[in-house]
């Protein structure tokens, strides 16, 4: 734990992708966590399910299992599977995993399409976070997350990347018109952003993320730690908030 409270990074993954270019095991990850003083971290896998590797979320279990209370497992699907997605991310949720990672790229779905709208439900009603990865021109705007918290006014969601840099201002407006939006700081490029973020949204809806293996903990680490915000600032984003969203069991109560 910092001096400050926990750090929690919302946003990594586990297993490799289809093409190799990106992999990271649990041992690789927790090794990255003690380097950075990380206490615990969101892992999703790094290919959608049902798909080519229909054991991600097993494999996925077993790692967060081997390290309870460091790896918060969520579940990845993909909506064009239908009932057999429903299923999974049911059964899932009834292992424990912590919420739903949603990429609109790789599943080649808008989030708040209506073939994508029950998937979502099944997050509403077990009341867990959906980490949405923005930052793509067609499918991953900020707008397009809005649309969605309209249709699902209590689901909690939150934009993955910030919108990326192309977008982080639009990100921090739709934010601000739906109380239930969170953003998540994984690749943007300036501090200045988490600044914006917190001087319009207030210091509880921000999330440090990392988004490793694509990125590496400490330099978004880093970014958090020169942004010009008060220690308490950071001690909420960098843990605080995403320990009150996912209800996590964190010693030294709340600030």
């Amino acid at each position: 734990m910092d001096g400050r409270g926990p750090v929690v990074d919302f946003h990594t993954y586990l297993g490799r992708t289809a093409y190799g270019d990106h992999a990271q095991t649990a041992e690789q990850l927790i090794g990255s966590m003690e380097d950075c003083r990380i206490d615990a971290a969101v892992v999703a896998p790094l290919l959608d399910v049902p798909g080519p590797d229909g054991e991600a979320h097993e494999r996925l279990l077993e790692a967060t299992s081997a390290y309870p209370g460091r790896l918060i497992p969520f579940a990845r699907l993909d909506p064009r599977y239908g009932e057999a997605a429903l299923r999974e991310l049911e059964a899932r949720l009834d292992d424990g995993f912590k919420g739903l990672l949603f990429n609109p790229v790789t599943t080649c779905s808008l989030c708040y399409h209506r073939g994508v709208l029950p998937l979502m439900s099944i997050a509403e009603k077990a009341d867990v976070p959906v980490l949405i990865i923005t930052g793509n021109h067609y499918v991953g705007l900020p707008e397009q997350v809005g649309f969605l918290a309209s249709a699902l006014p209590d689901l909690k969601i939150v934009v993955g990347h910030m919108g990326t840099a192309a977008h982080a201002v639009r990100a921090v407006a739709v934010a601000e018109q739906h109380d239930q939006v969170y953003l998540e700081t994984s690749l943007q490029q300036s501090p200045y952003r988490l600044q914006l973020a917190i001087s319009r949204l207030g210091v509880e809806r921000v999330l440090f993320g990392s988004a490793a293996p694509y990125s590496h903990q400490r330099p978004e680490r880093t970014k958090v730690e020169v942004a010009d915000l008060t220690s308490e600032q950071k001690s909420h984003l960098l843990g605080w908030n995403a320990a009150r969203l996912l209800d996590l069991d964190v010693k030294g109560g709340t600030p």
